[in-house]
């Protein structure tokens, strides 16, 4: 009697699904795929933007280095205010424009002094950024190579500084600059009235 009742209704055995197919796939890999893609196009920009600093960092020293050949070789005014424009340029690229372009003399020394972690800008040897526009002839003291040496020494360790430098770091200094020129604002006013 089974035999009959299978064969009437003619039945077939169980059939198992098929393998799970790869596609399409499931909304946790996409949303894995999409951060695999945003981090590895985050890296690309990130390695990009250090080659291109890379290659500005060696042009500035080249520059740097064309103008220190200039000084070795013949060592004159010229030769100071070259570099000192030079200075002026990459400080002006690393800090605001305004901040930096009316700096002159002592204030201009003072920020290189506290931009570079020296004192040797406005008390020593780099001095001679804004004295040397005004000596005739060749200058004093600098055919000496150990007082050339110290002042290439000194420029070089202050461009790597600025390298090295992060935007916050510039940011600190920028701020205690205009603070500084604020507080002799107000006591050049203060005096004033007395």
């Amino acid at each position: 009697m089974g035999d009959t009742l299978n064969n009437s209704l003619k039945l077939r055995d169980i059939h198992l699904p098929g393998d799970p197919s790869f596609w399409p796939l499931a909304p946790g890999w996409w949303l894995l795929l999409i951060l695999v893609l945003l981090i590895g196009a985050w890296l690309v920009f990130k390695l990009l933007h250090r080659m291109r600093q890379k290659k500005h960092q060696q042009q500035i020293l080249n520059e740097y280095t064309q103008l220190e050949t200039k000084l070795l070789n013949n060592p004159n005014n010229e030769a100071i205010a070259n570099i000192n424009i030079f200075l002026r340029r990459l400080a002006i690229s690393k800090y605001p424009r305004s901040d930096i372009a009316s700096l002159t003399g002592a204030n201009w020394l003072q920020f290189l002094d506290e931009s570079g972690n020296t004192q040797e800008f406005s008390k020593g040897i780099g001095r001679i950024l804004v004295d040397a526009p005004y000596q005739s002839g060749e200058l004093k003291n600098f055919n000496s190579k150990e007082f050339t040496s110290s002042f290439i020494s000194l420029i070089r360790a202050w461009i790597k500084n600025q390298n090295e430098k992060s935007q916050m770091q510039t940011t600190q200094i920028r701020d205690r600059i205009i603070l500084k020129e604020q507080n002799e604002k107000s006591l050049k006013k203060g005096g004033m009235g007395i």
